[in-house]
Formats: C-alpha cells, sequence, structure tokens
C-alpha cells in the first residue's frame, strides 16, 4: 500500500509538472507571437489601375529578309534615347548576272511535317518570259536558289516542257516546313542572257533516278546499286535503256537495292517499251514496291502491262490479282508508267500511263486495291519482269517521296535586280506569368523612326498564328503611314483581333516593310518598336514599416454589396517597397476598403473612392 502511494503521488507531480512546462510554453509562444506583431507593420500606400503592361521590346537582333543593316542593334530600339539602329533598302541578291527573279512559297497543307529532300513541283508559264526576252528558250538560265539565313545555295532542278505555258520545274526541298505551315526562302532567278550549264542532275533532285545512259553491260546486277531476284531473267543495259528478256522465275524483279527497304509512300515513274509479248497470264511488266521476303525476296505490290495490250492490273505479288483495268498500249512504242502506293497497309495503289509524246492525263487509269492475301509493308523498289520470254525496255525511272495532299508552290512578283526593298521583324515577349492571356484586351505596336526618304509608306504588320503569314487584318489602322521629315511616330492596335497574333506562350512577331520595290534607296533609322498588352486591372502599392519580413496571405475588397477575398502569397522584407498587380481584381467608381492579412494576423487598411 505504501508503494502504491508513492507511485501515485509521483505520477501526480509528473502530470503537474508537464502541465505547467506547457502552460508556460504556450505562454511564451503567445509572447512571441505578440512580440513579432507588434514588430510588423505593413500599409497599402496607394492603389491605381492598370491599363498596360509596360512596353516590351525585342530581346534579340532583328530578323533581316530584304535589305541590310546599316549600323547600331536591337538595344538601340528599347528606348527613346539618342541610341537607334539603321537599315538600308535593298534586294538581298543571289548573283547580279541575273536581272530578275521572283520568290517561291511552299505551302504543306498536310497533317504532318514535310521533311527536307521533298520533291517539289513548281509550275511556270516560260513561254512568256522567252517571248518577252527574259529567258532563253533552253531554260538555262532558269534557277532555283534557296537562301537558308546567311547564305544563297543553288538547288538542282529538273526543268520539263521548256517554253509553254505549264512547265514543270522539280527541286527538293533543303529545311522541314510544319503541317499547315509554310516557307519563302527559296526564288526562281531568270533573265540571264549568257547563262552557262544549270545544276541539273536529277539524283540530287529525285529520292532515285536512273537513264541507263552508260556502256553496254550484259548483267546489269554487276552494279552494286542493282540486285536480282534469282531465277529472274536476263537484265541488261543496252543502248541506254534497261533491258529485260523474261524468264519462268517468280517472282521477276529487279531490286534497287541501294535504296535499302523505302520506309515512306513513294511515287514511281518510268518509261516502257514492249517489243516483244506473248500473251497470257505469264506476260507481265511493270513496276514493283514495298517488295519483301514473304514468301520469297521480290515478292510486293505491282502495276503490270498484264495478259493482252488492253490490261494493265495491280497484283499482290505470289498472293492475289487485285483490280483489273484498261488501257490501249501498243507494241514498240513508248510509254510513260507512273504507279503510286499511299499507305501500304490499305492495299490500295494508283496507276497511269499515257504515250511518251503526249501530255500527261490528270486522272488516273487506276485506283483500286491489291487484292486478298496479307497486306504489305513497306520496303525494297524496282522493276517487275516477265515469266515468259518476252522483251521489255525500261528507262528514265524516277522514284520520289510522296504525301497527299501535295504541298503547294506558288510564286510572288517579279523583282527587279534595281528594286529597292527593306523588310525586318522581330519577336517580342509578353509575359504570360504577370500578364495572363486571360485579361489581356488587346495589344498594341509602337515605333518611332526616321527615313532618308518620303516618298513612300510604312506599314506594321504581325505574325498571324491562325492563318500562319504576316498580316494586318483586324488592325484599327492598315493604310500605312507616309512619313515626315525627321523623327515619326507611328502606333496600331489589334483590337479584339489580338488573339490571332498572340502565341499561346506570350510570342508576338512584328514586321515592319515598306510600300514596295522603287528606285530611291531609303535608309530607316528605329529608336524605338515596341509591343505592349492592354489590360484592365488593379496596382496595389504595400511597404513594410516593419523590423521583421512579413507574409501577406489574403486580401479583402469591401463595398457596400460585396466582400470579396483574394489568395495572395506575397513577402516583403523590412524597409521594402512592392508593388502588386492583379489583372484580375478591376476596381469600380464607388467607394471601397481594401484590407491585406498577414500570416501573423496583422491587417492594412486603405480607403478609396474610384
Amino acid at each position: 500500500k505504501a508503494v502504491s502511494n508513492v507511485i501515485v503521488t509521483v505520477l501526480s507531480l509528473v502530470i503537474l509538472a508537464i502541465v505547467f512546462a506547457n502552460v508556460i510554453l504556450w505562454n511564451y509562444d503567445m509572447n512571441q507571437l505578440d512580440w513579432e506583431k507588434i514588430r510588423e507593420n505593413v500599409e497599402i500606400t496607394d492603389i491605381s489601375r492598370v491599363s498596360g503592361s509596360s512596353w516590351l521590346a525585342t530581346q534579340t537582333e532583328y530578323t533581316l529578309n530584304t535589305g541590310s543593316q546599316t549600323e547600331g542593334n536591337y538595344t538601340g530600339t528599347q528606348t527613346v534615347d539618342d541610341e537607334y539602329e539603321s537599315f538600308t533598302e535593298g534586294l538581298n541578291w543571289w548573283n547580279s548576272s541575273f536581272g530578275n527573279r521572283k520568290q517561291m512559297n511552299i505551302t504543306n497543307n498536310a497533317a504532318s511535317t514535310l521533311g527536307s529532300g521533298y520533291s517539289s513541283l513548281l509550275t511556270v508559264d516560260t513561254a512568256s518570259l522567252v517571248s518577252s526576252g527574259k529567258m532563253l528558250p533552253n531554260g538555262s538560265d532558269l534557277r532555283i536558289v534557296h537562301f537558308n539565313g546567311s547564305s544563297w545555295i543553288e538547288v538542282d532542278r529538273d526543268v520539263m516542257d521548256m517554253n509553254t505555258n505549264s512547265t514543270q520545274v522539280w527541286f527538293k526541298t533543303h529545311v522541314d516546313i510544319p503541317a499547315g505551315g509554310s516557307n519563302s526562302d527559296y526564288y526562281l532567278y531568270y533573265n540571264n542572257l549568257g547563262a552557262g550549264n544549270p545544276p541539273a542532275n536529277k539524283s540530287n533532285v529525285y529520292l532515285w533516278f536512273d537513264d541507263f545512259n552508260r556502256v553496254d553491260n550484259p548483267d546489269i546486277t554487276t552494279e552494286a546499286a542493282y540486285s536480282l531476284k534469282p531465277g529472274s531473267g536476263a537484265w541488261s543495259i543496252e543502248n541506254g535503256k534497261l533491258k529485260n528478256v523474261g524468264a519462268d522465275g517468280d517472282p521477276n524483279k529487279l531490286i534497287i537495292s541501294a535504296l535499302g527497304n523505302v520506309s515512306a509512300d513513294i511515287d514511281m515513274s518510268v518509261r516502257i517499251n514492249v517489243t516483244s509479248f506473248s500473251g497470257g497470264d505469264r506476260s507481265r511488266m511493270g513496276l514493283s514496291c514495298c517488295m519483301d521476303t514473304d514468301p520469297v525476296r521480290g515478292s510486293g505490290y505491282s502495276v503490270l502491262l498484264h495478259q493482252n495490250t488492253q490490261s494493265i492490273d495491280l497484283l499482290n505479288d505470289l498472293r492475289s490479282w487485285g483490280t483489273s483495268g484498261t488501257y490501249s498500249w501498243s507494241l514498240n512504242t513508248w510509254f510513260f508508267m507512273r504507279f503510286r502506293v499511299i499507305d501500304p497497309s490499305s492495299r490500295l495503289g494508283k496507276v497511269k500511263m499515257w504515250q511518251a509524246d503526249a501530255t500527261e492525263p490528270d486522272a488516273w487509269a487506276i485506283e483500286g486495291n491489291f487484292g486478298g492475301g496479307a497486306a504489305r509493308s513497306y520496303g525494297e523498289v524496282g522493276f517487275a519482269g516477265s515469266r515468259r520470254d518476252d522483251t521489255t525496255y525500261f528507262d528514265d525511272i524516277l522514284i520520289r517521296y510522296i504525301t497527299e495532299p501535295e504541298p503547294i508552290v506558288s510564286l510572288g512578283t517579279e523583282e527587279s535586280q534595281g528594286d529597292n526593298r527593306l523588310d525586318i521583324d522581330g519577336s517580342f515577349i509578353i509575359d504570360v506569368s504577370t500578364y495572363p492571356l486571360t485579361y489581356v484586351q488587346t495589344v498594341e505596336i509602337g515605333l518611332r523612326y526616321r527615313v532618308s526618304d518620303t516618298g513612300e509608306k510604312w506599314y506594321l504588320k504581325a505574325f498571324n498564328w491562325t492563318e500562319l503569314g504576316y498580316s494586318d487584318n483586324g488592325f484599327n489602322f492598315t493604310e500605312g503611314q507616309t512619313p515626315t521629315g525627321g523623327w515619326n511616330t507611328y502606333a496600331v492596335n489589334l483590337t479584339d483581333s489580338w488573339s490571332s497574333y498572340v502565341h499561346g506562350n506570350g510570342t508576338v512577331n512584328v514586321k515592319l516593310v515598306d510600300e514596295g520595290a522603287d528606285g530611291n534607296q531609303t535608309t530607316l533609322d528605329v529608336d524605338f518598336l515596341v509591343v505592349k498588352a492592354a489590360l484592365d486591372g488593379t496596382n496595389f502599392t504595400l511597404h513594410n514599416k516593419g523590423s521583421s519580413t512579413a507574409h501577406l496571405l489574403s486580401l479583402w475588397i469591401n463595398n457596400s454589396t460585396h466582400h470579396r477575398r483574394f489568395d495572395v502569397n506575397i513577402f516583403i522584407n523590412a524597409g521594402d517597397t512592392e508593388s502588386y498587380i492583379r489583372i484580375d481584381i478591376r476596381l469600380g467608381d464607388e467607394n471601397c476598403t481594401i484590407k491585406v492579412v498577414t500570416e501573423r494576423g496583422n491587417i492594412a487598411v486603405y480607403s478609396q473612392g474610384y
């Protein structure tokens, strides 16, 4: 019993000690909090309406599309002072021996990126240029040139139907073009009546080209670029043509092994001439693609002149015959055959034929399927030969990648070497963390400039992210400005169309361009080129008069009808003054009370009528 009494007494003392310690600690914490609250002293010193962001200047050098930079740099255009950047009109001209050019625009209408190296078609009325004395009848002065931003690159081109109103000019792209985008860094140059031979290597224009113009070779497979499926007849080069004498091998294929497995959609074109044709199921010759090793190497999708001189058929080789079509072709006559497969898994193919001295038809002779059996994937490409001792000649094999719809290449207006132009653009960034686009009402562009020639207008434009090009559609002023002597100010408002000109990350690309080419070479000085986001918000000026850092957690706006609370997270060091902008708070004209509450519970109050 005595021990129990001792234990009870000890426990009681322990409990009393714990309670006493907690009371002391609580009193200390409360005194500490009171002490910190006393040291904290935050006040709202001013409230003002925010009507716009600061003027936002470009942070990098301007892109000079046409003309040249004379002196200064982009930093001289960020504020109005005695520093500026100067530019001189002119054309960034490739070769002074060529008198004229037209800018080319390549538009990618596909839903995926158009990769570099794509064979693109430009159609030109060369007949009118020849008749006006601006182009040689043989087209030697017709040149395609690409500007990569710093230097010019002359591009190999393949010209067909020269001196007609629909001359085809094929060339390869040198840069990727995004889905729905365009590129205008290519030019058509001409008017050099002393021009020499142009770059016209078709192997640099297409994925594959071979005209077989070399010495006779009884077995073309001795060349590394070609290989043969065993038992596929005789393939040789004879008089600058590819010759096949068929044999019973199945499939009878000459494969362009230099290309390996072609892993994209392709368009194939070849000239074909059948000089002996037995007829029947085993008489078949043409083109083949998507070839693999199942069941044997060389089996794939084919288009074939088949059975008789009225037949042109699709074949899933060693699996199934597909769509059978009709085309009236003749022996000992050269024809063009064009074969296209888009997405092998669809089992669909297209083919057209036309006599070599005729114009290519717009319509496809066959748009059908390759029949049953497992669908092919991408694979090897090449020629299909006859399974009988028929004789077939091939020439000018041309293969290129294909996408649907194909890109469109258009031409701009004619420019002369003596024309003077200036075209510059820069990139400006709206800080979307400070000025959320949700609260932007419009965007303004401001310019201060002077020119040596006041006889032409100047235009401000911006990149339209919807139209994917520079425009002034929807601006409050689109007529341009004719400058006077000295410094001029020029501003445009993007009105409610501004959202089409501002990227989601806040990027605004601005262009300054002159009215058009003329004979006067103007010097332009830019002292101030900026953008501003127009807003309707409130700026709260906060000052910490206390001796410790204050942490603000909430802001209250109280008037006669509403009590609104806004979460904030602001730290203000002792003695500092901070401007706190809220784009989502628009104070009206009536009296109101504004309060800010700190983490320690202090409240600053500001009353003002608007």
